[in-house]
């Protein structure tokens, strides 16, 4: 009977997986071919948005279009304005209903553009009403003034309680304990699902 050769085995193993004998990581990772899923990017992805703030609040949310300064991609891109007063807050969400299906994605991607200081909220909620809250600082340097990739990894929302089977919405929350006083404003554009 013919010994088994081991170390050709483990050189047809890793020739036919696709790893790097170097990194021991895939050259071929299924996560880096698919494509990321559009959720918003306020031209031609769109799916049901909305505003919301407390009463009698200085908030507003508004599509902008003519600055390439506060405009990741064209052609558009949303600008949150904000004068918060104590216990005031607002935000903005995208509707994924009526299917709330993540495909098995892994992370929520957004831009923001900031110039300084700006913490919020970034909210998952289920269609049980299971919300899910984690904060801005963890995921970009709110003192750099530009535009930030924010990747929020989505077991953060499920590790909370949050069914990612069955998703009502994505929001932006901010309040006056986040913000403090003072007239402010920040850029948001191309939310993607990513894997």
């Amino acid at each position: 009977m013919p010994k088994f050769n081991l170390t050709l085995f483990l050189l047809f193993a890793l020739s036919t997986f696709g790893l790097s004998q170097e990194t021991g990581q895939s050259q071929n990772s299924v996560s880096d071919s698919i494509a990321p899923i559009p959720l918003m990017d306020f031209g031609q992805y769109r799916k049901p948005d909305f505003c919301y703030s407390s009463p009698n609040t200085n908030f507003g949310c508004f599509i902008e279009t003519g600055s390439a300064t506060h405009i990741h991609s064209t052609p558009a891109a949303l600008r949150i304005q904000y004068n918060l007063q104590i216990g005031q807050y607002g935000g903005w969400g995208i509707d994924l209903r009526p299917t709330g299906d993540i495909h098995g994605a892994r992370y929520l991607s957004f831009w923001v553009f900031t110039n300084g200081n700006h913490n919020f909220e970034i909210k998952a909620k289920d269609t049980n009403g299971v919300e899910a809250v984690v904060y801005s600082y963890l995921y970009f340097d709110n003192n750099i003034t530009g535009w930030q990739e924010v990747k929020v990894p989505l077991t953060d929302f499920s590790s909370r309680g949050v069914s990612l089977l069955n998703l009502e919405n994505f929001s932006l929350g901010i309040n006056f304990s986040l913000t403090g006083n003072g007239q402010k404003h920040i850029w948001v554009d191309d939310f993607y699902l990513k894997f």
